[in-house]
């Protein structure tokens, strides 16, 4: 049994069939079919477009706010303290110790004599009773 699918068509037919397909005229698409076209596209971009610019409208506003709320929860006023703290109340004091501490190490690097060595430490010492906070009695490391 033999069908028409069994056979292949041969060049001369399958260029005939294509000469007669080229042949046929257009189809005019419906005149509305274009309007239905860009009236769905539209709606498919305004939906895209609607929640992008509520979302971004919401994320300004919430910055806007809160940076409002920062620069408002600000107190800019400025308070002199009442007591003067004793760290600022002993600079000069602790400024000389620290030049006295470095002159001391300095001068037992270099293996100054005893002598001069004590009278810094004299010195030192009295430096330390003028401060109101314990300094300890070893020379602090610069």
């Amino acid at each position: 049994m033999t069908t028409d699918f069994d056979k292949l068509p041969t060049a001369a037919e399958r260029q005939q069939v294509s000469a007669y397909l080229h042949g046929l005229p257009d189809a005019e698409p419906p005149a509305a079919l274009q309007r239905r076209v860009l009236s769905v596209a539209w709606a498919n971009s305004q939906r895209w477009r609607t929640p992008r610019v509520a979302t971004w409208a919401g994320v300004m506003v919430a910055a806007g706010l809160s940076a409002v709320a920062l620069f408002a929860a600000r107190d800019n006023r400025v308070i002199a303290p009442e007591v003067t703290p004793p760290a600022y109340a002993n600079a000069p004091a602790q400024a000389q110790l620290r030049a006295l501490d470095r002159e001391l190490q300095m001068a037992l690097q270099r293996g100054a004599e005893q002598g001069h060595v004590a009278v810094l430490w004299a010195e030192r010492e009295a430096v330390v009773m003028q401060l109101d906070s314990p300094i300890p009695a070893a020379p602090v490391r610069m």
